[in-house]
């Protein structure tokens, strides 16, 4: 089921509640806790396709209009907002 969410920075879409009920994602959050960080920075960018899909450039432009660039720690920011939005839903 999607839902709404509004991101840290402000970014209103819709991502599906059940995004986390796959284990590739599950993987992908998880290396990003690695230390390596080109595996991190993969593991990011996979990390936005999967949940913001369609909303992708939206965001990015979201965010440019914003800070003039699309400063990681914001998209990481939305990420995380992201996360636990999906998880107040399930509650």
């Amino acid at each position: 089921m999607l839902v709404d969410v509004t991101t840290k920075s402000g970014f209103e879409c819709k991502v599906d509640d059940d995004l986390f009920n796959d284990f590739e994602m599950l993987e992908l959050v998880q290396q990003t806790m690695n230390d390596d960080a080109m595996e991190k920075l993969n593991a990011t960018i996979e990390i936005v396709k999967l949940m913001f899909g369609e909303y992708k450039k939206p965001l990015y432009e979201h965010i440019k209009k914003e800070h003039g660039k699309v400063l990681p720690e914001i998209l990481e920011g939305d990420i995380v907002s992201v996360m636990n939005s999906i998880g107040k839903a399930k509650n």
